[in-house]
């Protein structure tokens, strides 16, 4: 299941080769999407509300053996996050492997946030060079940077963790690091 599976580029790949895919989003216009490129299974994607609740249940009866959460989970604070890991945890089998991924403080964002509520930043993009990018003025993020490994460990602490990584890049000659830690765990 990819929570937050956005127009469904990554669950297309993995129902290609094979899985049983499902994905949960916020904006019914990608969960559109992603219905149209898998019609066999368009029941497996659904919107979902953006409050989370640790009751939440997707799909009646379906535990997952693989949940991914790519660049979703640190638009939470952190009580919704833990509410959100919460209601995917109970989601998945038992040995299920989570995989996600958190902003990291390096993440070029950061300097230009500042602190919010619930350990969430306000990042405002106001550098000259936004200025001709239409509307990006104007839509400021809420994220929830992670600060190292031990806070990605602690974030996630109800998994068991396999592997911490990251990735990175610069895609841009005016930005810096986009650099984000990776999580792999287990459900005990």
């Amino acid at each position: 299941m990819d929570f937050g599976c956005g127009g469904g580029g990554n669950t297309k790949f993995y129902h290609d080769k094979g899985f049983d895919v499902y994905g949960v989003d916020l904006n019914p216009l990608d969960i559109t999407k992603i219905k149209d490129k898998i019609k066999k299974v368009s029941h497996h994607f659904k919107v979902i509300a953006p409050q989370p609740n640790e009751a939440d249940i997707f799909f009646d009866g379906v535990k997952f053996k693989i949940v991914t959460a790519l660049q979703s989970l640190y638009y939470y604070n952190d009580n919704d996050l833990q509410v959100r890991l919460e209601s995917l945890y109970n989601q998945m089998d038992p040995g299920g492997i989570m995989f996600a991924t958190m902003m990291h403080k390096s993440c070029w964002y950061y300097d230009m946030s500042e602190p919010s509520e619930g350990g969430l930043r306000h990042v405002k993009l106001n550098r000259k060079t936004d200025e001709d990018r239409d509307g990006l003025l104007t839509f400021n993020h809420f994220i929830n940077f992670v600060n190292d490994e031990d806070h990605l460990k602690n974030i996630f602490k109800m998994f068991t963790p396999v592997h911490i990584g990251f990735y990175d890049g610069c895609y841009r000659t005016d930005e810096g690091s986009e650099k984000h830690l990776t999580f792999f765990g287990l459900k005990p």
